[in-house]
């Protein structure tokens, strides 16, 4: 019986953190919405302005995105947000940068790697990351080395 109440307390703490998952990456996704409205017509942050227009489209690949990323490269919520302070800057440095939703996801990939990296104990190495980002090792080296030179 008493492992019957630890599995029963252990699946609800598994909901209760999906939940808490998933309302984070809805906040991230609203809060570079925000961004992309705030910042309308200065071209930083155009591929989220879709989702400030409540595109449903743009808006699900954005939120699925960052979901499929949250749960495949097992990260931290802190690296997440870690993560949205660095696409943060990154485009205020390069305004031009961020024209297209291909653009945004290597810049999603490379600040979510990179704030694991900084913030979190257990990270896997460059080739993990790019096979599950779909961009080559190469790439993805080549991103890594560029973001830290910002």
């Amino acid at each position: 019986e008493d492992g019957s109440c630890a599995s029963a307390s252990s699946s609800k703490r598994a909901r209760v953190r999906r939940c808490i998952d998933d309302e984070l990456v809805l906040a991230l996704c609203s809060i570079l919405s925000r961004m992309a409205a705030a910042d309308a017509g200065k071209s930083r942050f155009q591929c989220f302005a879709a989702f400030a227009a409540d595109s449903t489209a743009a808006a699900a690949k954005v939120i699925d995105e960052f979901s499929r990323l949250k749960g495949f490269f097992k990260c931290s919520n802190e690296s997440l947000v870690l993560a949205l302070v660095y696409i943060d800057r990154t485009v205020a440095l390069e305004p031009a940068l961020l024209a297209s939703l291909a653009q945004t996801r290597w810049l999603v990939v490379s600040s979510v790697m990179l704030a694991i990296k900084f913030l979190d104990d257990n990270y896997y190495n460059n080739a993990h990351y790019a096979r599950i980002s779909g961009l080559s090792l190469k790439e993805l080296n080549t991103l890594e080395e560029w973001f830290l030179r910002l």
